[in-house]
């Protein structure tokens, strides 16, 4: 990796068991919600897989087959150690291209990783991959407030200028051609319990 910025972002959640926040349970509850849309042996897509912790619970809730990508070498890596006979294939690669046919998947799920691409970019990309009737389940940082402080409009700023309400983030999939199901805020635990506090402890 030649980008330090990218170099440091992988530094950072090296060993770490997610590699952004997220909580298992609330996963699995999702999970269970979408299982009625989708056929038996599903084919599906972790954008953005890390290590492929996700990936895991796919299969654990849904069976069928999952497509891993992420950019980061050692991520995959990790996710190649973990495998044993699971239906998961690792691809190292682009989540805007990540080498799969049109129209071939009954689901895609990204925890946390789409706003690498831009919200929009990755809803447009992701939206030609999917079957008719196929299902998108995607998580990202968004404004839960109209008027931000300075110092927290500054940061955001930096840390993705395109940033925006759970509202502007339905309004662009619906514009894309995507019918919307339903949104729900991340618990503080998925940040903390599952992210920072490991996190601290490496």
């Amino acid at each position: 990796m030649h980008d330090p910025f990218i170099q440091a972002l992988i530094d950072i959640h090296r060993g770490l068991p997610r590699k952004g926040p997220g909580d298992d349970a609330l996963s699995r509850q999702w999970m269970v919600h979408v299982s009625p849309l989708l056929p038996a042996n599903p084919k599906m897509a972790d954008m953005g897989c890390g290590n492929g912790h996700t990936s895991f619970l796919l299969i654990e809730v849904l069976g069928g087959h999952v497509t891993a990508v992420d950019f980061a070498e050692p991520f995959i890596d990790e996710l190649k150690r973990r495998l044993t006979d699971e239906p998961i294939t690792p691809v190292l690669g682009d989540m805007l291209k990540p080498g799969l046919e049109p129209e071939s998947l009954d689901l895609i799920w990204s925890e946390g990783a789409a706003f690498a691409v831009g919200i929009e970019n990755a809803l447009n990309h992701w939206l030609s991959l999917l079957k008719p009737g196929g299902v998108l389940v995607f998580s990202d940082a968004v404004w839960f407030t109209p008027d931000p402080t300075a110092e927290v409009s500054a940061f955001w700023e930096k840390a993705d200028p395109n940033i925006c309400s759970v509202g502007d983030n339905i309004n662009r999939a619906e514009r894309l051609g995507y019918r919307f199901l339903a949104a729900q805020t991340l618990p503080q635990a998925a940040w903390w319990a599952s992210y920072y506090g490991p996190m601290q402890d490496t």
